[in-house]
């Protein structure tokens, strides 16, 4: 390797003259070896990068190089470490190209939080620290992405955090790293979309920013795996783990700002880090919000009972091949997230109110087929249940079955079977939010909800639609159809029967202009309405 033929006390030259002397090595990286220098027109100290062959011989390698070195130098901030210079192999006195970078002595940000261990960063480090980094990213996007953050590349200069190696994150080739998309990435930082082959955007580099920020809050990362095939797994099916479960003394806004940062759809994520910093800047300067600021007030005023735990349910569905299988995932994480989200918002109402709050009910035994989660919400009398049922490529839709048993009886395995669409998007999964009241029965030493009939159910549908190419869905709603369901493990047919009920009843009523039944995007503040419905005497 070129890296090999520079020692300390070499002088590398800057075209015609000697530029800079070698005072020793610092570390061996994927492209390259670092060096601290003396700069010895400046007598400043520089970090000097000698690249590698591999890399040096690459003509397309140092050509990308070449361009985004120089849009990186255009890139001047006081959270991003400075590129200076691209020497080229023909005037570094050596034979090899290399990159003279600003010296930070302090090393970088993952060496402090492992020295740190279990000492973990308060709230006001922490938002520092993300506020340090927002403005570096900003700085960045406004020339080019980074492709690879990690707190590896944050590198700690006293109190400030300076964002390094970005622009070139593609040209490295390590073991943990991969070619598989256009930039390259680290495996657990790597986005969704990246691990499909599609192209990086500034949502990617969010991505990577919100599990950085998971780690600086946490010391560990939100996903583990043990090689590239778990690592993709986790990252395109696996819900993001909350980060209130985990460090539930810091402000609640900080959880949801980073679900939203670590969301499987790029489009679900912030658009800008900008966008992340105004929202840091909100939580650094205002304490929590009051209830009437977060539009829960009408539920706090009658919420009493008691938070319990929050249970989440991390869901994979059975499926013959990759394709389907990958659907399914795709439907059971979104529905994962949807319900996590819903506990989130009790959550806030729960540690806001003394004595009685609203209990939240789910249990490994209290899942759908398909591993699907379902949550009750119960206060006094009254309950607000969540329930899915997940269609996925498996499922046996038929529009009769009767017709179906004869053709199973037959040997035929499918009967009748067709998608359901709404406006040309396969609905993927349908549930109900649905608020009704109950009494508490005893047998013997088990106790149980039993549905009181004594007025009609009330509610919302709830149906995840997504096109044939994508991965993830939308979330739409609308008032409860005249068929809601009940979702019976052992009966699974009169479920699937009763949901093409109601998905068909939606689309004929949208079809024939009457919008008797209208579907919108679904917010918090539908729930929050019905949370406020549940806690109303």
């Amino acid at each position: 390797m070129f890296s090999d033929l520079v020692g300390v006390g070499s002088v590398l030259l800057d075209g015609t003259r000697e530029r800079y002397r070698i005072e020793q090595r610092l570390h061996r990286g994927g492209y390259g070896a670092t060096y601290q220098a003396v700069d010895l027109v400046s007598s400043e100290l520089v970090a000097i990068k000698v690249l590698h062959l591999h890399v040096a011989l690459d003509a397309g390698a140092m050509a990308d190089l070449a361009r985004e070195a120089s849009a990186a130098q255009a890139v001047a901030h006081r959270n991003v470490a400075r590129t200076l210079a691209l020497v080229p192999a023909e005037n570094s006195g050596i034979g090899a190209p290399y990159l003279v970078l600003e010296f930070i002595r302090g090393g970088d940000l993952l060496a402090l939080l492992e020295t740190r261990g279990t000492t973990l960063p308060d709230q006001a480090e922490l938002l520092d620290w993300m506020a340090q980094l927002c403005c570096g990213l900003r700085a960045i996007h406004d020339h080019l992405l980074h492709r690879d953050l990690k707190p590896g590349n944050v590198l700690v200069d006293g109190g400030v955090l300076k964002i390094c190696d970005f622009g070139m994150a593609k040209h490295i080739d390590e073991a943990t790293r991969t070619r598989t998309f256009k930039g390259l990435g680290t495996y657990p930082y790597q986005a969704p979309e990246t691990w499909q082959g599609k192209s990086a955007t500034p949502e990617t580099d969010i991505y990577s920013l919100g599990v950085t920020f998971y780690q600086m809050a946490t010391n560990q990362l939100p996903f583990t795996a043990r090689d590239e095939h778990e690592w993709r797994q986790a990252h395109l099916y696996t819900s993001a783990p909350r980060l209130q479960r985990v460090r539930p003394e810091l402000d609640e806004r900080l959880d949801a700002l980073l679900a939203r940062m670590l969301a499987k759809h790029p489009k679900d994520r912030f658009a800008t880090a900008a966008q992340i910093g105004d929202v840091l800047e909100e939580i650094a300067q205002a304490p929590l919000p009051s209830v009437s600021d977060t539009g829960i007030d009408r539920v706090v005023t009658g919420a009493r009972q008691a938070w319990d735990r929050v249970i989440a349910a991390q869901t994979q569905a059975a499926a013959k091949d990759d394709a389907r299988m990958d659907a399914a995932r795709a439907t059971a994480s979104q529905v994962a997230e949807l319900a996590d989200r819903l506990d989130a918002l009790v959550h806030q109402v729960n540690r806001r109110v003394l004595g009685r709050r609203i209990e939240i009910q789910g249990s490994p035994g209290g899942k759908l087929y398909d591993g699907v989660p379902y949550r009750t919400y119960e206060y006094l009398e009254k309950t607000l249940s969540l329930e899915f049922l997940s269609l996925s490529p498996d499922d046996v839709l038929v529009e009769d079955w009767e017709s179906a048993a004869v053709a199973a009886q037959l040997g035929r395995r499918k009967a009748a079977q067709r998608e359901l669409t709404i406006d040309g998007q396969n609905v993927v999964a349908i549930g109900t939010l649905k608020l009704s009241r109950f009494v508490r029965e005893s047998f013997g030493v088990v106790t149980f909800p039993r549905p009181v009939n004594e007025a009609p159910d009330h509610g919302l549908h709830l149906l995840l639609l997504r096109s044939t190419e994508a991965t993830y869905g939308d979330w739409k709603t609308c008032e409860l159809a005249q068929h809601p369901f009940t979702a019976v493990p052992a009966r699974k047919q009169v479920v699937v029967s009763k949901a093409r009920e109601v998905v068909e009843a939606i689309a004929q009523r949208m079809i024939a202009g009457s919008f008797v039944v209208q579907l919108r995007d679904f917010a918090d503040s539908d729930f929050v309405s019905l949370l406020g419905e549940l806690v109303r005497s």
